[in-house]
């Protein structure tokens, strides 16, 4: 039972692609980059310490406006914080429009 929701998990995550950035979209689209611009480790979570991932689901439209549809937060603040954010975008290109999935990892790290 373990193997088949570690199994299905780890196929739930594979939706999402992968990049060395804090976000992950399709590298190079303005959307992307729009993402990569306007999202980062919130202040609130260095104040904390606070590590942890969130995975959306979201739909973008011919406008370029954001809606989130599904959300996984490790910590509820970051996903408010994710969700927020996303909402403040406009995307100027149509060309994006549709569902997009974008996994967002928040790291602490000494320096």
């Amino acid at each position: 039972m373990m193997k088949q929701i570690a199994m299905a998990m780890m196929a739930a995550m594979s939706l999402f692609a992968t990049l060395k950035s804090s976000a992950s979209t399709v590298p190079g689209d303005e959307l992307g980059k729009a993402i990569r611009r306007n999202i980062s480790y919130p202040e609130f979570a260095k104040a904390g310490k606070l590590k942890g991932m969130v995975m959306v689901k979201f739909e973008l439209d011919s406008l370029g406006q954001i809606t989130v549809k599904e959300i996984n937060a490790s910590h509820a603040e970051l996903g408010t914080y994710v969700t927020e954010e996303l909402a403040k975008l406009k995307v100027k290109s149509a060309d994006n429009a549709g569902t997009h999935y974008v996994r967002f990892s928040f790291k602490f790290m000494d320096i």
